[in-house]
This record gives structure tokens, sequence and C-alpha cells, in this order.
């Protein structure tokens, strides 16, 4: 496996990635799109990789201990290495975990690799693979082949395989990075975790798939209307239609429409190539002097803060941890989460919003330690060489979850001090969506 270096520097955050869009998983028609947005595997277009991974841990990853034969072991995908025997598991509040010399790491910076052969489940024009969480960089490879670079731990890194897929088995190798660059923007105070900790998985798509949706809602006097628009690949013809439980509200042709309505919940795509759904909840979020409304209801919120953690498994949450999470919050009248301090797995924010919780999501952005260096806290926060890296964190934490009506605020990050770089941020934003 020859490696790539040229990618080692502070200003590449990315290579190969696919743009940040929205969760949305597709289909082979209406009965399975509403399921499989939180099952994913209810949809033929997904393949799961889920499950034993071949794995070697390296203490400090040099070029050659990634060449020839590696003394492979087997693990579970998803989980972290600190619980999974190579390190122990560990909590830093404040200080880094290594010394302060941004934007350089530490020479000894350990590593994962990570192999996985599989043989794609379909045939199509284009494959996929999503990887929700990765900490805290990844270098992929197919066949031999490089893929890409992504790093930002917990924001989603999607890929195309499709020039590099072979008949038969494939072998997809990862090396994941302790620590990078953008490590420097990840000084929660958490138990500090590593691997591959959330679901990896395949999406097939056809010539034409939709590629994007974005929704908004408004209210109209006592109606609420709807306003849909899609990015679409390869021209298909494109029907959009309004769905309660089993009755169809409402339907239009074309790939971007307007629905006014008095009271809905779904969405979904017409000779059937594929068929998505998302979650519709008309909501409009404001605050009137120190009173938060809800669609213009005052709302107190009693609200916790949530990391993704497990006592056995880090990081690692299933499906049926995160709904645990979330019943046990509705028990205790809990009516609002802070998803502290990083974006979600997209599955959690679709249970919040079935479940009612409000949520504050936050991007994946903390500089805590640097309080502690000479320069100072502000030193990234101020400092315009690191914007694109605040930019990349903060815009596809948005872009992914842009639709989900249980998000009614957005932290641009926490205890990151200054200004300059998150003002900039809040700016794009409200570029791309002056509703805000």
């Amino acid at each position: 496996m020859k490696r790539r270096n040229d990618w080692k520097n502070h200003e590449t955050l990315q290579i190969n990635r696919c743009p940040a869009r929205s969760y949305f998983i597709p289909a082979q028609d209406l009965a399975h799109a509403r399921t499989c947005q939180l099952k994913r595997t209810d949809s033929d277009r997904v393949q799961s990789l889920t499950g034993l991974w071949d794995f070697c841990y390296f203490s400090a990853c040099r070029l050659a201990d990634l060449e020839g034969e590696l003394p492979f072991k087997q693990v579970e995908v998803p989980s972290c290495w600190q619980f999974t025997g190579e390190e122990p598991p560990y909590y830093v509040n404040i200080s880094y975990p290594f010394p302060i010399q941004p934007p350089d790491m530490p020479p000894e910076n350990p590593c994962g690799v990570y192999r996985k052969r599989f043989v794609p489940c379909r045939k199509s024009a284009h494959t996929h693979i999503f990887f929700d969480g990765v900490c805290s960089a990844l270098e992929l490879w197919l066949n031999g082949r490089f893929v890409g670079y992504s790093q930002g731990s917990h924001n989603t890194a999607e890929f195309d395989l499709t020039p590099l897929l072979c008949k038969g088995e494939n072998e997809l190798i990862a090396v994941v990075y302790k620590w990078c660059d953008g490590s420097y923007l990840e000084d929660q105070d958490f138990f500090r975790c590593n691997g591959i900790f959330r679901e990896v998985y395949l999406v097939f798509t056809e010539e034409s798939s939709l590629w994007d949706l974005r929704l908004r809602t408004a209210p109209d006097g006592k109606d609420w209307t709807l306003s849909v628009r899609t990015e679409v690949l390869g021209g298909a013809e494109v029907r959009l239609a309004l769905w309660e439980g089993e009755r169809c509200l409402a339907e239009q042709e074309g790939g971007q429409a307007e629905f006014r309505l008095s009271s809905p919940s779904l969405f979904s795509d017409g000779r059937l190539i594929e068929c998505s759904c998302h979650d519709v909840g008309f909501c409009r979020a404001e605050i009137q002097g120190k009173v938060f409304l809800f669609n213009r209801q005052p709302i107190k919120l009693l609200g916790v803060n949530r990391h993704d953690m497990h006592p056995e498994k880090g990081w690692a949450l299933s499906l049926e941890d995160m709904e645990r999470d979330v019943r046990l919050m509705k028990a205790f009248n809990v009516n609002a989460v802070r998803t502290s301090h990083y974006p979600p797995d997209p599955r959690f924010l679709l249970l919040c919003s079935r479940y009612g919780i409000y949520v504050v999501e936050e991007a994946d952005l903390e500089c805590h330690g640097a309080m502690r260096c000479e320069s100072g806290i502000n030193c990234f926060s101020e400092r315009e060489e690191w914007l694109p890296s605040f930019e990349d964190r903060i815009l596809r934490m948005y872009d992914r979850d842009k639709n989900n009506p249980c998000v009614v605020m957005w932290s641009l990050g926490n205890e990151s001090g200054g200004l300059k770089n998150h003002k900039r941020c809040a700016e794009e934003l409200l570029r791309r969506d002056p509703g805000l």
C-alpha cells in the first residue's frame, strides 16, 4: 500500500470527499423509504459494513509499519480502540493531550489500520461509502488505490467508490490517525476516543438519483407553506408528495414544489427508480425579548447536555442506545437537548423529531486548551488561516441536518474564544438560509 504524504499540511481538510448534503436514505419504494431512514438496511440500496473488521494498532504510525503484511486481529466496527484493548479510556477536560504547537502534531502519533473485504450486494451506476464518525482523521483505500482523506471526527464523510470497484471481492483499507491538525479544534471536555465509532455503509444509486433536498416551512395566517427544492442527478422526472400517515395530502410534479396546508408530515419521490422520505415538521422558532417561542407559543426549555457515551463501548452507540437516551429524557420530562459538543449520529435527530425533543445542535469545534498557549485561546478563532477549518465543521453540520424540524438553534462551537471566524461562519449560514 503506497501511502500519500502530500495531504499532510494545515490547508488540506479533505481529498475527494463528496460535498456535504442532507441525510436521507434512498429506497426501492415508499413502504421501505418510510422505515429505512432509521433502519438503513430496510432499503435494498444500502449495504451495511458494520460487524467484524481486521484491525491493527500502532502506538506510533510510521510509513514502514504500514507496508507489507500486517498483524491483524478482528474488532467490531463501529468501536473505539480505547474500548477494544489498544489504549485505556481517558478523560480530559481543558488541556490538550499533546504539546500545543499548532498546527503540528506529535511525531509519535498512534493510528489504527482497518481492513474490510466485501462483495457489493448489487450492481449500480454509482456506489458511495459513508463514514458517519471517525476520530480524528481518515485515509481511505480501495483495492490498493487511494480513495481520499477526511477529518472532522463527528461529521459524515462520503466518498464515491464507483471508479475503483471491481467485480467480486473488494478490499477496503481505512487508516485512522489518533490526532491531526483538526484535533486542535476538538478539545471538548469528554472521554477521548478514537477509531471508526459510527456506522459505515454503502449506498447504491442509478444514473438518475436524488442528490440533495431542502425543506422550508413558513406560517401563512392559520395555514402553513412548505417549500421543497431538490437537486437531482441524471435529469429524471421527480414527483413530490406530502403524506400524513397513510394519506397523501398533495402531490406535484417537478423538482421544486410549494405546498399550502394546515397539518402534514412526510415526503417522497416517480417509473419508480428511487424513493426517499423525510420527516417534515411545520415549525417556526423565534426569540422575542427573553421568551422562546415555538409556533408562536411560549415554551420553557427543560434541557440536558448529551454526549455520545456508553460505559462499555465509548462513542460507539447503536440505534437502540440512542433511542434509550431519548426515551429516558421523555420519562423525566426533559424537552430539550444540546448535542454537546458535536453533531450527533443523524438518526438521533430523527428520533428527537419523532419523540418531540427540541435540539440545540453544536458544531464539532472547541479549542478550550488553547487558553494555555502563549497567544491565548483566540489563537484559533481570531486567525484567518483557521477559517477554512471552522467553515468546514460548521457548514457540514448545517448541510447534513438542515431539514430536521427538531433543531431549533445552531451552536457554532463551544469554548473557543474570539469572534472573527465564528462571525464569518454565521454570516455564511445566514446567506444560505436567511430564515435562520
